[in-house]
């Protein structure tokens, strides 16, 4: 199970295949979710993958994203499958385990780091009856019923001691057994044993290990309250097992029904399958109905999108006869005794970032190379249309079976094998049909303060991209006023500035290859150190340059987007949703640590240093919307700005960066197409419209950071005509700030 990721067996099943074997060999028995991609094995023992292809999860040997399922070659005889963020692993009936994809920290056991394209078996391990596959670890129970891992051990997700942050070959998991099967969180895992008991172990902030506390474990703890378990469902920072009976406990955080620091009971009864996801949870009862509550993410419960949360067990609108529901971060697919597998909703590229697959309705997937391209739709939708959805959905299904009719009777009338669909369109090819942005920038009076903005010309090729929020998500200046920038492909670029225009620059020929460094890993934020050292960094580790060369790597765990201080010796790294941390370089080494602080958010979306302040924005939904903080050295809140009521003058709809600049602090707030300044003192000093200042339609802001007189602020804005969906990275130079 990845980070939201999904595969499920119905009750004590021994193994992926159903007792009675479809006769079409093109049966889907059994699926599972990534982050990225998914994956299917049929009642023929073939396997196919769709979605995103950028580190090679699709397993087949290429690079290529993909809309509608492809066989991954070479594997026959599979039983069962697991999809983590960027890999994914295989059991096949004769016991092995075969994985693919990224390898990052072990991942895919073959004793080193290196991606693997396709499938390699896994060595050193004896025959498998179940595997569970997370984000970056992997797990697996034994014929005889011992416990193995490998690949990320951060937060003792593989069982191992502390301070073993990476299990590059398969280790088996002493003082635990027989296990009967396995399931892998974001950064917990789970088994159940033979004897009916479960036991947890890894990150434990959410109560997810199920022993009564908080504290991470890396050995195994037995789950208080749990006993004659015959399935178990892990998923990002919950669990949930079925017992005999068919009855559901929970422990951890659900985003609903269940859940605590033990197990507790959900009102369910007669439950014969259940799955888990992102804060997620679907129970399939009698008659084949699914009974889900958690997290809302982008109307995947085909609740109204406003709904954030569905918190007790509600029947999914339109669908019965479903033997298993399987639940990615945004992606979600029905599996039926009979008929094609039906799924709707988000597939992104590895870690959150551009949508592969996005779609509102049930469609059907199918695996006989007739499967229709799911109907994308370009942004999420509001939420009406997800409450039409809602009201449709019995509609829905009945399209979704005529289609897979329709193209069952294609297929018989022309067995020859369809000609294959053109590739999507390269970027260059729709970019060469679009119009660059035009900006026109207006003076903006706030308050006393008059601002102006003037475009910056970044020489050489236009930044492209497909998404206006990933073309162009960090800009730094070091000391000398070298201008660097991550570029939609993930990749570092530097600029040098053009004497006598200090809103032009040149690419740096001499940098990387013309200016642009590509580095083993995609990169989404860039900054400048105390050294002068330009530190890049993304979910997968940093990079430390200097003199156009990666002089360290530190990817030993995950920090998040790093933002270093230009007077102090460290960084702070953030991921939404995780704990924010201090990073600091030496040597060939890096030191990862929690930062020690007042922490009053849920989720830090931006920060930046103020000399040795701290700067933070996020949300704290306890306090009821978004905020900015300020921190000393030591960690101590010293004041917060912001209003409960994001709609509010002095209120933040989502902060996208901040800097410190001459007002005090500046914010770009993209949400609420502001920007934002407040004074140290905590006096909001007034906001100006970001379209009309920027003379952008739309503009998406993504990072403002002060240069050597002025604020610079980036943005992505969408080229003309939109139907392309080519987005182009612009730079403005602010004045007044």
């Amino acid at each position: 199970m990845a980070s939201g990721a999904c595969k499920r067996r119905t009750s004590d099943e021994a193994s992926a295949t159903p007792a009675a074997s479809p006769s079409d060999p093109n049966q889907a028995i059994q699926v599972a979710i990534g982050s990225s991609s998914a994956c299917a094995v049929l009642a023929s023992g073939a396997l196919q993958c769709w979605g995103d292809n950028s580190y090679g999860q699709l397993g087949d040997g290429g690079r290529e994203r993909r809309l509608v399922p492809a066989p991954v070659p070479g594997m026959t005889g599979v039983v069962e499958v697991d999809v983590g963020d960027a890999h994914a692993c295989a059991r096949k009936r004769d016991g092995t385990v075969w994985c693919w994809g990224q390898g990052s920290d072990g991942a895919l056991g073959t004793g080193n780091t290196q991606n693997a394209r396709a499938p390699v078996q896994v060595p050193g391990v004896p025959p498998a009856q179940d595997i569970g596959t997370s984000g970056g670890n992997t797990c697996m129970v034994a014929v005889d019923g011992g416990l193995w891992c490998w690949g990320s051990n951060v937060f003792g997700e593989s069982a191992q001691p502390a301070g073993t942050r990476s299990v590059l070959a398969p280790v088996r998991v002493a003082g635990l057994g027989p296990a009967a099967e396995v399931e892998t969180g974001q950064n917990h895992s789970c088994a159940r044993l033979r004897d009916g008991t479960v036991w947890c172990w890894g990150y434990n902030s959410s109560g997810q290990v199920g022993d009564g506390t908080s504290e991470q474990r890396n050995a195994p703890a037995q789950v208080r309250g749990v006993a004659g378990a015959t399935s178990l469902a892990v998923g990002q920072s919950h669990a949930c097992a079925l017992v005999a009976g068919g009855a559901v406990t929970c422990w951890g955080s659900p985003g609903g029904a269940g859940g605590g620091r033990q197990a507790t009971a959900v009102a369910l009864t007669g439950v014969t399958d259940i799955t888990a996801g992102n804060f997620a949870t679907c129970a399939v009862v009698a008659g084949g109905v699914p009974r889900c509550w958690g997290n809302n993410y982008e109307g995947k419960f085909f609740a109204p999108r406003e709904v954030s949360a569905v918190n007790e067990p509600t029947a999914l609108p339109g669908v019965v006869g479903a033997r298993t529901v399987a639940l990615g971060i945004g992606y979600q697919c029905v599996l039926s005794a009979a008929g094609p597998l039906r799924c709707w909703g988000t597939l992104r590229q590895p870690f959150g970032s551009r949508s592969v697959i996005r779609t509102v309705v049930l469609h059907p997937v199918t695996f006989d190379g007739h499967s229709p391209p799911p109907p994308l739709v370009p942004d999420p939708p509001s939420g009406s249309a997800l409450a039409a959805v809602g009201a449709l959905a019995n509609a829905v299904q009945g399209a979704a079976d005529a289609a897979a009719q329709a193209a069952n009777a294609v297929q018989a009338a022309v067995p020859a094998a369809p000609a294959a669909r053109a590739a999507p369109e390269p970027l260059a090819v729709r970019a060469a049909r679009t119009t660059a942005v035009v900006a026109t920038p207006h003076p903006v009076t706030v308050g006393r303060r008059t601002l102006g903005a003037e475009r910056c010309v970044l020489d050489g090729p236009a930044l492209l991209g497909s998404s206006t929020s990933t073309v162009l998500p960090s800009v730094a200046f070091d000391r000398r006023g070298a201008l660097y920038l991550v570029d939609g492909d993930q990749h570092l670029r530097r600029y040098t500035p053009v004497r006598g225009d200090e809103c032009r620059f040149a690419p740096d020929a001499a940098f990387g290859e013309a200016g642009v460094l590509a580095l083993p890993s995609g990169v989404s934020r860039v900054s400048v150190d105390a050294r002068g050292a330009v530190v890049a960094s993304g979910v997968l580790g940093s990079f430390v340059v200097e003199d156009g060369a990666v002089s360290q790597r530190c990817n030993s765990g995950p920090h998040g987007y790093v933002t270093m201080s230009s007077r102090a010796g460290e960084g702070i790294g953030i991921s939404p949703g995780a704990p924010v941390r201090s990073v600091s370089y030496g040597g060939s080494a890096c030191e990862i640590t929690p930062w020690a602080y007042e922490n009053a958010f849920s989720t830090v979306m931006s920060m930046a240093f103020d000399r040795r302040d701290v700067v933070l924005a996020g949300s704290m939904p306890d306090r009821g919307g978004n905020f900015v903080a300020v921190y000393d050295a030591q960690g101590r809140e010293r004041r917060r700005f912001g209003n409960a009521r994001a709609t509010a003058d002095d209120g933040f709809c989502w902060v996208h960066g901040v800097t410190a600049c001459d007002a005090g602090y500046c914010m770009v707030d993209t949400n609420c197409d502001r920007v934002a300044m407040w004074s140290r003192r905590g006096e909001h000093l007034g906001n100006a419209r970001a379209s009309d200042l920027l003379g952008l339609q739309r503009p998406w802001l993504t990072a403002i950071v002060a240069g050597r007189r002025e604020v610079f602020i980036a943005a992505g804005a969408q080229r003309e005509p939109r139907a392309e969906n080519v987005a182009e990275g612009v730079l403005f130079r602010v004045s007044g700030l």
